[in-house]
């Protein structure tokens, strides 16, 4: 198996090397599965990204599902080891933060409000179309959540700063790992401590 270290190499050598034309088809075709996705129109809350030039761009994702009426938390960098999650009120609440990423400028929500979301809120939101038990208590938040890598069973290599573990484990809500297709792998390399997604989606 490869170490982190090395995957990641990997993963930079082939967006680098991959098509833009192919890659913006590819993010283009991911978007729409999520607008159609059920977790999403179903969703109390959407934790989402706001994607460096290498990701998969799902900022028409974030403007549809705010233009519904959703609520839309995105991540700002506090620190070396924290980000904290603000609602995002439209492009103009964006301003570019650590890293280069645009991140939202207004006041953090906090984390246990967001883990507190009941299911009744979860079965009264305006787009639940079902009340399934299958959907549960932790489906009422949705997470979009990039990385370099993932596998098959769900495992997720960052960019090692390890800045979405942390946040995740705070708020559980149901995951989804967004990627382009070169990036799925056989086995990616983990730990007890790294967060595994519920579910993997690819353009």
């Amino acid at each position: 198996m490869l170490s982190k270290q090395a995957l990641r190499r990997n993963i930079r050598l082939l967006k680098r090397d991959a098509d833009a034309k192919l890659l913006r088809e590819e993010s283009d075709r991911l978007c729409e599965k999520l607008l159609g996705h059920e977790r999403l129109l179903a969703a109390a809350a959407v934790i989402a990204y706001c994607p460096l030039p290498d990701e998969i761009d799902i900022f028409p994702v974030i403007q549809s599902l705010f233009d519904s009426g959703k609520r839309v938390l995105l991540p700002r960098v506090i620190s070396d080891t924290e980000m904290v999650l603000c609602e995002y009120k439209g492009a103009a609440s964006l301003a570019v933060g650590h890293y280069g990423i645009m991140e939202p400028t207004g006041f953090p929500v906090e984390l246990n409000e967001i883990a507190s979301i009941t299911r009744n809120e979860y079965i009264n939101s305006r787009s639940i179309n079902e009340t399934s038990s299958e959907l549960g208590h932790h489906s009422a938040i949705v997470a979009l959540v990039p990385g370099m890598a993932f596998d098959n069973d769900g495992h997720r290599l960052g960019r090692g700063k390890g800045y979405y573990d942390r946040l995740l484990e705070k708020c559980c809500p149901y995951t989804i790992g967004v990627a382009f297709s070169f990036q799925i792998v056989d086995c990616v390399p983990h730990e007890e401590h790294d967060a595994r997604m519920d579910e993997i989606i690819t353009g």
